[in-house]
């Protein structure tokens, strides 16, 4: 009897084993968003007589901008800066950024990919986790 449990403890042992080292771990089917403001993160302050508008996506319709401290400009997930028919999760990973001078003319217009960090889960870590904007940081000319 006691030969029979030990043969069965290491049979045990050999398949755990051989699961562990072939990576064949199943990772949770949890969807995970993120709610959170977009940060436009600029190398050097707006003058105050400029404004910034935003929107995520591609062919989007910027919308003005509550002024930010002059380098960090926060986009929220919500209308009118994301579209009707976005998800409000996290999933939109662009955003245009357009900022114009006090007569109206465009000083930048461009999209840029709004980077993130995930945590990972899992055993080995090879599961997507939450995840957070990073900033987008963004240089003007002139």
């Amino acid at each position: 009897m006691k030969r029979l449990v030990r043969t069965a403890a290491v049979c045990v042992l050999a398949a755990a084993s051989s699961l562990a080292v072939s990576g064949c771990t199943a990772c949770s089917a949890v969807g995970y968003l993120y709610s959170g403001p977009a940060v436009v993160q600029l190398e050097t302050p707006l003058p105050t007589d400029h404004s910034m508008a935003a929107c995520f996506g591609d062919a989007c319709e910027p919308a003005t901008l509550a002024r930010g401290d002059g380098e960090r400009w926060d986009v929220p997930q919500e209308t009118p800066f994301v579209g009707a028919t976005s998800r409000r999760d996290g999933s939109e990973r662009r955003l245009r950024v357009v900022v114009t001078d006090p007569t109206g003319a465009t000083v930048s217009d461009g999209t840029y990919e709004i980077p993130v960090t995930a945590e990972s889960t899992g055993v080995f870590g090879q599961c997507p986790g939450p995840f957070v904007f990073e900033p987008v940081v963004i240089g003007l000319a002139g």
